[in-house]
């Protein structure tokens, strides 16, 4: 099979301020573990020819499982995360350039945490991807947003040039790459995401702007929110 665009679901963090017994991306929601909300995201998408799922070394047999059990058609790999998300990341895109060979045109990087990213939104951003090699989902800042030293505020930031940066994230292979290696010999292992590492290359990256409807679950009143949320598409 000839893989043009390949998704990398990055899913390997323990999740710890959810406040659950397992990583939050394995959390149950509405009956279905959390990763597969997203997972279905990719799986359905014509433009994506295959996924790599990266999650902690302890659930990589419990994935697969769950993989097969839901009939994903699209997924081409489960591995382990590294020692941050950064790592973790890089070893998802060197997998998918290996899967694509020379005929891959993009890969797409997005947390498995984001359950509620639209197949619209993912579309967008890899269109955007095109100009410059990079391109992000963001929200625009709609909160008011203080500076502060300790407890004391010190100022009002202006928020008109200020987006919250989210995932999809698509890029050009080669670009992400130099982009992971350069910062890896520069002793970077702990970068957020992985536009950050294409700008401090030298590259440019486009936003395309979504909004806050595309949901981390980072706390637990994230999963209840979801599970509300959920709950609402149901009875529609």
């Amino acid at each position: 099979m000839v893989f043009k665009t390949v998704a990398v679901v990055v899913g390997a963090g323990m999740g710890r301020r959810v406040g659950t017994r397992r990583p939050k991306q394995f959390e149950e929601v509405s009956g279905r573990p959390l990763i597969t909300y997203t997972l279905d995201i990719f799986d359905r998408m014509a433009e994506i020819d295959g996924i790599i799922v990266v999650v902690p070394a302890d659930w990589v047999d419990f994935t697969r499982a769950m993989v097969t059990r839901c009939q994903y058609s699209r997924i081409i790999d489960v591995i382990p995360g590294g020692a941050s998300r950064q790592m973790s990341s890089f070893s998802g895109v060197i997998l998918a350039r290996r899967f694509g060979g020379p005929h891959l045109k993009k890969i797409v990087v997005h947390d498995a945490v984001r359950p509620l990213a639209s197949v619209e939104l993912v579309q967008k951003v890899l269109k955007a991807a095109d100009r410059t090699g990079a391109a992000t989902a963001a929200a625009r800042v709609t909160d008011t947003i203080f500076s502060i030293s300790g407890d004391t505020v010190t100022g009002v930031v202006d928020r008109s040039s200020l987006v919250a940066v989210q995932t999809p994230q698509a890029f050009d292979p080669e670009l992400l790459v130099q982009a992971h290696r350069n910062a890896l010999t520069a002793g970077i292992t702990d970068a957020s995401d992985d536009v950050g590492l294409v700008l401090r290359d030298g590259g440019s990256a486009v936003v395309v702007e979504s909004d806050t409807g595309n949901l981390k679950i980072t706390y637990g009143s994230d999963m209840r929110l979801l599970e509300r949320l959920l709950e609402t598409v149901k009875d529609e």
